[in-house]
């Protein structure tokens, strides 16, 4: 939990020296103040329990200290006032792009690709100016609302990711670009995943989504990324049991190593490249791949993952 309690003070801190609109009543140097002598006194807690050192030691902490929580209540982490962890108390304008969001794809190539191996990969995308209103946003919004026991945070469509124009384009472009694969599903769901460099280097543990088809975009320039053969993804060959709860699929380690242990388990991995979207069946166990990238707001590895479904009632966020 110690990578919680500095990663995201520290992140809001960077995002406030960056310079976004603000809302009227934050005192932001006040609250960059705070933020950092949060920071600072988080990861002494960090250091003193070992946290860093030994990853057994951090889970043991979650478990003691946080019950069992891996995703912390922001209330937990919030010090300045008013309240900007967790509050999109800072947004950055980032409307549609005229023209459209997304660049030239051989969607046939594609398409084929998907549906024999379910997954493809299109690099480049998205526009230069389609990646350049995303990295504003979400580098100068205060819209991550989840930390995470890793260290990595989260922002999801409810939370505020969602209030972007450029967003919700690039969700609906990539219905209407691929028809034959996302032309009858809705969007369940759409986020932005940040990994500070402070955080475990792990990123995020394997899981499968509820979802036919995600689409996973990664928009930190391959400069930042100390490693060109890692950073990317894990996908596996093997989706969970349909008996399974959601949450037995997306968060039980254990039951999900015993069905990776089959000797008929494999994976793929794929690197991490810029402007590189990864569209796979979300229901297949993935994980992402061990992350080297430098330090610094600018360098953090991010990525944007939109989850379509098939139509049902169940299925919401449409866009």
């Amino acid at each position: 939990a110690g990578w919680v309690h500095s990663t995201l003070p520290k992140f809001v801190a960077d995002q406030l020296r960056r310079g976004p609109t603000c809302h009227a009543s934050l005192d932001v140097r006040k609250t960059i103040e705070e933020l950092d002598l949060l920071r600072d006194l988080s990861t002494e807690l960090r250091r003193r329990h070992a946290i860093d050192e030994d990853e057994a030691a951090a889970y043991d902490y979650v478990a003691k200290n946080e019950e069992g929580r891996l995703d912390l209540p922001i209330d937990r982490l919030n010090a300045s006032s008013p309240k900007v962890l967790g509050a999109a108390a800072c947004i950055v304008d980032a409307p549609s792009v005229e023209g459209g969001a997304l660049a030239a794809i051989d969607v046939e190539t594609t398409t084929r690709t998907f549906e024999a191996d379910g997954v493809a990969i299109v690099d480049g995308i998205l526009k230069d100016e389609t990646l350049t209103r995303l990295r504003d946003f979400v580098l100068g919004s205060t819209v991550f609302t989840r930390a995470y026991a890793q260290g990595y945070l989260g922002a999801f469509l409810g939370d505020g990711f969602g209030a972007a124009g450029v967003v919700q384009q690039v969700a609906s472009e990539l219905r209407q670009t691929f028809p034959e694969l996302l032309g009858d599903t809705a969007l369940r769901q759409a986020w932005a995943y940040a990994y500070p460099r402070d955080g475990h280097p792990r990123g995020i543990d394997v899981h499968s989504d509820d979802a036919d088809v995600s689409v996973n975009i990664w928009i930190t320039p391959n400069k930042a990324n100390l490693n060109s053969e890692k950073g990317g993804l894990r996908i596996w060959n093997k989706k969970p049991p349909a008996d399974w709860t959601f949450e037995t699929a997306n968060r039980d380690l254990d039951a999900i190593g015993s069905i990776l242990q089959d000797e008929e388990a494999s994976y793929v991995t794929i690197p991490y490249r810029f402007n590189r979207a990864v569209l796979l069946n979300g229901h297949r166990f993935h994980q992402t791949d061990a992350l080297h990238f430098a330090p610094g707001l600018e360098n953090h590895r991010i990525n944007l993952t939109f989850l379509f479904a098939r139509r049902s009632e169940g299925t919401a966020c449409r866009v």
